[in-house]
């Protein structure tokens, strides 16, 4: 009965640290409960954090997992749990966090709290996340770049110093020539 949270944008790669949870499970058994949310379809609910390990326990066969059932009045709160329960991974990326900070933007959006100006965004999404304002501004300049550069720099062909500067602003012009 259990759903993926559609404003979950972090990463569900089978990586090393993936492996790893799953061996821990199969070894020990899941350690600690999934946290969930009733859904909109009767019966179902949607998780807030635990993604990954139930997403392991599937692969693992197994057809239930303990969880606890929390309530969250808004959308918003809604998020804020979720990345809250995200944003120590330890091999969390910062186009995760680009991601997940774009989506915290568009419910900001939608439920009419974004401000206009790019800094008052920041300076929200920052008390929304735990995050600095700065930190957010510069996980935000990684959604400039094109496809391609993303694709290196997710795949480590390029550092993410690299990046980030040329992610920013005003050094997006020089995306093209780069990739040349």
């Amino acid at each position: 009965a259990l759903e993926d949270n559609p404003l979950n944008r972090f990463s569900m790669a089978e990586d090393e640290e993936f492996l790893s949870t799953m061996h821990s499970m199969e070894k020990d058994g899941l350690l600690e409960d999934i946290i969930v949310t009733p859904s909109d379809t009767e019966g179902r609910y949607r998780i807030i954090s635990g993604h990954r390990r139930v997403h392991a326990s599937r692969k693992l066969g197994r057809a239930t997992v303990p969880c606890k059932i929390r309530h969250y009045d808004s959308k918003l709160s809604e998020l804020r749990a979720l990345m809250g329960a995200n944003v120590h991974r330890r091999s969390l990326s910062p186009f995760d966090m680009a991601r997940q900070l774009e989506t915290l933007r568009e419910v900001l959006s939608e439920s009419g709290q974004l401000p206009e100006g790019t800094k008052e965004q920041a300076e929200l999404m920052a008390a929304q996340s735990d995050l600095s304002r700065a930190t957010v501004e510069r996980y935000l300049d990684l959604l400039n770049l094109d496809e391609t550069m993303t694709g290196w720099a997710e795949r480590g062909e390029m550092t993410m110093t690299d990046a980030y500067e040329m992610a920013r602003r005003k050094n997006v012009h020089l995306q093209a020539a780069v990739e040349e």
